[in-house]
């Protein structure tokens, strides 16, 4: 909780919008309406329907702590994530900080990302990690995408993501994962 708190005042610095993921989905009320200021306007219907809406996710926190599974700051740009991330840096919190969408930032614990989750999870079901495949487009992806036996791009990847990438396929808008699934998987 102290960690969420310090985040929470980090964010207070720049126009952002919190989005607490555990065991549901947390979004305050008056942000949620205005997404699209945070470049996440695309997102808008699925957060309408599946998160929890509350009119002060700060005093929502500090009324109710509970354990988090991951953090975001939503920014409306791209230098505004910027400062946030050296700010972050600066405290010497100890979380993993991940890059989505145009100006998002994702905190999780140090450590944790989605290599980490697949690893485990291929270490669940007993699957050798080289026999699974990963698709992404973003940075919070390139976890998943260097422990996979097969890293897929989505054609509107980022350049960390194509770089690291042993295959691109068609971008989200064009059925790109799809293409993944029935090339690769099928």
């Amino acid at each position: 909780p102290e960690e969420i708190r310090a985040l929470m005042e980090i964010a207070k610095e720049e126009d952002t919008m919190i989005h607490f993921l555990s065991m549901g989905s947390f979004v305050q009320e008056d942000q949620l309406k205005r997404m699209d200021d945070y470049n996440m306007g695309i997102y808008k219907g699925m957060f309408e329907r599946i998160a929890k809406r509350v009119e002060d996710i700060c005093r929502f926190y500090e009324e109710n702590p509970f354990p988090m599974e991951k953090m975001n700051i939503y920014h409306t740009s791209i230098e505004s994530r910027a400062r946030t991330e050296q700010r972050i840096r600066n405290s010497g919190l100890a979380v993993a900080m991940a890059y989505s969408e145009i100006s998002s930032l994702e905190i999780s614990a140090q450590g944790v990302d989605k290599g980490v989750g697949l690893k485990k999870l291929c270490e669940y079901l007993d699957i050798p990690i080289d026999q699974t495949i990963a698709v992404g487009d973003a940075d919070n992806d390139l976890g998943a995408l260097k422990y996979a036996g097969l890293a897929i791009a989505m054609g509107n990847a980022n350049e960390h993501v194509k770089k690291i990438a042993d295959v691109i396929v068609a971008d989200c808008d064009h059925e790109g994962c799809a293409e993944a699934i029935e090339t690769y998987l099928l």
